[in-house]
């Protein structure tokens, strides 16, 4: 039986951020969704993907080693909410 968790990671390439939800919390769809409506207003392309990893520290370990010198900005929604 596989133990691991699914993330939703969403990736800013233009301003080098990143961010990770789940397991629990939004839906992906509803995610990607929100993300692609969130990319046409700020006319920036963001990219997202699934990982499944043991946990939330495993996932953020990852993202630096794949994504040297982005910053990590914490869950999609928390990200959007704060002022630019």
């Amino acid at each position: 039986m596989d133990e691991t968790m699914l993330f939703h990671i969403i990736v800013d390439n233009l301003h080098r951020t990143f961010t990770i939800d789940g397991p629990d919390g939004l839906n992906g769809v509803r995610m990607h969704l929100d993300m692609l409506r969130t990319s046409r207003t700020l006319n920036n392309k963001f990219n997202d993907f699934d990982l499944r990893m043991d946990s939330h520290e495993a996932v953020l370990v990852e993202m630096r080693k794949s994504f040297p010198g982005y910053s990590y900005l914490g869950s999609w929604t928390s990200s959007q909410s704060r002022p630019t």
